[in-house]
C-alpha cells in the first residue's frame, strides 16, 4: 500500500485497506493466509510529521509443530512508527525503527514493508493447535491426540533415573 503524503488531510485520516499474501511477500510454505489481511490505520499528519498507528488481523492455516495437523488461527498485529520530514530529522544520527526521517522531496510512503514486519514479528516462535498437544509417535507416527498407539515405552538408562525422579515430582 502506497501512501501519497498530499492526499492525507492535517490531523487525523483514518485508513482501512488489505493486503494480500503475494503484496505483503509472504511464501505459502512460511504462513498461509486463508483471506486478505485486514489493515485499518490512523495517520496524524502535522506539518513536518507523520505518526501512523493502527492493528493488523490476519487468518491463517499453520501447521502444529508437534502433530502436524493444520488448523486456523487468527494473528493480530499494531502498527507503530512515525515519518519525520523535518530538516532537523534528516541530519539526525539516530534512527529507531519506529521513527525515520524522510526527505521533504518524497510525496509517497510504500507501508509493504512494515506491515509484513509487523505481521512476521506478532507470529509465535511454534504454532500449537492446542496448548495441551501430545504430538506424533516417535516410533510408529500416530496421532496421540486421536488414538494411543501400541509402542512399548522405552526403557531409561538407570544414570537418568534421578531426572525422571526429578520430572515426577
Amino acid at each position: 500500500m502506497e501512501i501519497h503524503f498530499k492526499d492525507l488531510a492535517e490531523g487525523h485520516n483514518d485508513l482501512c485497506f488489505q493486503e494480500t499474501q503475494e503484496s505483503l511477500s509472504l511464501k505459502p510454505q512460511d504462513l498461509f493466509l486463508m483471506k486478505p489481511v485486514e489493515v485499518s490505520l490512523t495517520v496524524i499528519k502535522t506539518k513536518e510529521k507523520l505518526a501512523f498507528y493502527g492493528k493488523m488481523e490476519a487468518w491463517a492455516e499453520p501447521e502444529c509443530a508437534r502433530c502436524l495437523k493444520l488448523f486456523a488461527i487468527t494473528l493480530k498485529a499494531e502498527v507503530k512508527f512515525i515519518l519525520d520530514q523535518s530538516e532537523a530529522a534528516s541530519r539526525a544520527e539516530f534512527q529507531d525503527d519506529d521513527y525515520q526521517s524522510v526527505s521533504k522531496a518524497v510525496a509517497t510512503y510504500n507501508l509493504t514493508q512494515r506491515l509484513r514486519e509487523a505481521l512476521l514479528l506478532s507470529l509465535p516462535m511454534r504454532f500449537l493447535c492446542s496448548p495441551d498437544c501430545q504430538g506424533l509417535c516417535p516410533k510408529c507416527g500416530a496421532n496421540l491426540n486421536i488414538e494411543k498407539c501400541g509402542c512399548k515405552k522405552e526403557e531409561i538408562d538407570p544414570r537418568w533415573g534421578k531426572l525422571e525422579q526429578m520430572l515426577k515430582e
